[in-house]
């Protein structure tokens, strides 16, 4: 992998109801990652309890809570930033 490509690359979001998603992230990375919180837009940060390991070369799916008071909508464009344990963040700008 090229210093500077992501290694978590989204595959699949799936709008569960008005509050819930489901990100579905594939690992191209050569090591694990280890997710422990996100935030939508520029609100708030939250964590994942436990944290989401995904190994190397394996696929794994994070769950997302909307922030309180707001809704996620279908056809609604959202910026979700997820943080894994190396530091490292990821940005993903997703359509529901």
């Amino acid at each position: 992998m090229e210093a500077g490509k992501p290694t978590l690359k989204l595959v699949r979001v799936d709008l569960m109801n008005d509050t819930a998603a489901r990100l579905a992230l594939e690992n191209v990375g050569q090591w694990h990652q280890l997710l422990y919180r996100y935030a939508i837009g520029s609100t708030g940060q939250h964590f994942f309890a436990p944290p989401k390991l995904i190994d190397a070369g394996q696929m794994g799916a994070i769950r997302i809570m909307a922030d309180p008071g707001s809704k996620f909508e279908n056809g609604k464009w959202s910026d979700i930033q997820v943080w894994s344990d190396r530091g490292e963040l990821f940005f993903y700008l997703v359509r529901f």
